[in-house]
């Protein structure tokens, strides 16, 4: 099952979160399945409709306040609906007392009840950091990321290619590595994609022949990052003297990661070809798109234009 264990949340609460059980240990286990936060002030009205059991539940002073207006019976019967449905847990915040109906059936219905010092203008915004961050969708890909000018360069291709050497030399040239080998791909805010090294093997790459060198200690801080945002995909591959390869620049690629489309260049590799330069105009150049400006449709245009005038002076020629 996926999610996140109210344990762990109160494991990592103890430094940053401030939070304390007050009720309900044997819901330890129950695990939170959405990163949303639902402060449940139409369920402790009675209303239950469309009510999201699978986040944490927040209750602060106004929701307290309210559950005391209300008769013994009443809190108890809206209480029970609210904790007999398979919410995760319950979070007071402020330091804010609950009613002892709330801890007598959450200690029953075994659904953790935690309180926090810290007040809903912090707290809030540092729960919704972190359930985003843990229910973020995240891949693996075999291949090496790094810093070009502000743009994070993704190098695929098979195995043995170069992907490392050609790294090798960017960083040699005062660009940084973000990832080697393998490369951590998370979704943010559903858009984009931000890549970053395994922690075991991070700001290290191995270079056959040489082995696993560490580019921080080689090359200094100023060498890595990480992480970086995923910006233009190099696809390195074989030369194929059969394949018609772009040599305008009017072919646009994407490469597909979670849901999300990145621009894609192919750059086939042979020798007496400096990939490492190609490598570093395509991300000038993909700077260059972003702010705008395409000059291979530039160039298609301003061609397309001669062509036209071309065609306009014979017609007149004929016409005389």
């Amino acid at each position: 099952m996926s999610g996140i264990k109210v344990d762990d949340l109160l494991a990592k609460g103890d430094n940053e979160f401030e939070l304390t059980l007050l009720a309900g240990d044997a819901g330890l286990q129950n695990r939170i399945l959405a990163p949303g936060i639902n402060r449940p002030g139409l369920a402790l009205a009675g209303y239950m409709e469309n009510f999201p059991c699978d986040r944490l539940q927040l209750l602060g002073k106004r929701e307290l306040s309210y559950l005391s207006t209300l008769s013994a019976k009443k809190r108890r019967e809206h209480l029970g609906s609210i904790l007999g449905s398979p919410i995760p847990c319950i979070i007071l915040i402020s330091d804010a007392s609950p009613p002892s109906e709330l801890l007598k059936i959450a200690q029953k219905k075994a659904v953790p009840v935690l309180r926090s010092s810290l007040g809903g203008s912090m707290l809030i915004p540092q729960l919704h950091d972190f359930l985003e961050k843990q229910f973020e969708p995240r891949t693996s890909i075999h291949a090496v990321l790094v810093d070009l000018y502000g743009v994070g360069v993704l190098l695929i291709g098979k195995s043995g290619i170069g992907k490392s050497e050609c790294a090798l030399e960017l960083i040699s040239r005062g660009h940084r590595l973000v990832a080697d080998d393998v490369v951590d791909i998370k979704l943010k805010a559903g858009k984009y994609l931000m890549g970053n090294g395994a922690e075991l093997i991070r700001h290290h790459m191995e270079i056959r022949g040489l082995g696993v060198i560490n580019i921080s200690k080689l090359f200094g801080a100023r060498a890595v990052r990480n992480q970086e945002r995923v910006g233009l995909v190099v696809q390195l591959e074989d030369w194929d003297a059969e394949k018609a390869y772009d040599r305008i620049g009017l072919m646009e690629e994407n490469y597909e990661m979670l849901g999300v489309k990145v621009p894609m260049i192919t750059v086939p590799v042979k020798p007496g070809r400096n990939i490492s330069t190609i490598i570093e105009v395509a991300a000038l150049n993909q700077r260059l798109i972003r702010m705008g400006y395409h000059s291979a449709r530039e160039f298609n245009e301003r061609l397309i234009g001669w062509m036209q005038e071309e065609k306009k002076l014979i017609e007149e020629i004929k016409g005389d």
